[in-house]
């Protein structure tokens, strides 16, 4: 093998280690995430921590828009 491609290889290998270490790492910091604001939804079947604090961030996101007297249609799920 040449020289260069061995050292690519293994520059390779070593960013793929640092980028599992992240995912790891970001994982770890969804579940506490989870757990701190919505732990029933860690219950229910299926959900799991990436699910739960995307739910988390929709519903904050639509937060306003939900609590108004007459709810749009948003809120209700019927358009986007």
């Amino acid at each position: 093998m040449l020289p260069a491609t061995s050292n690519t290889l293994c520059l390779l290998a070593h960013r793929i280690g640092q980028l599992t270490e992240q995912i790891q790492e970001l994982e770890r910091r969804l579940v506490l995430l989870a757990e701190r604001h919505a732990p029933q939804l860690l219950t229910v079947m299926r959900i799991g921590p990436g699910t739960a604090v995307t739910l988390l961030i929709t519903m904050g996101a639509t937060r306003n828009v939900c609590t108004v007297r007459r709810p749009s249609p948003r809120c209700a799920g019927s358009a986007p």
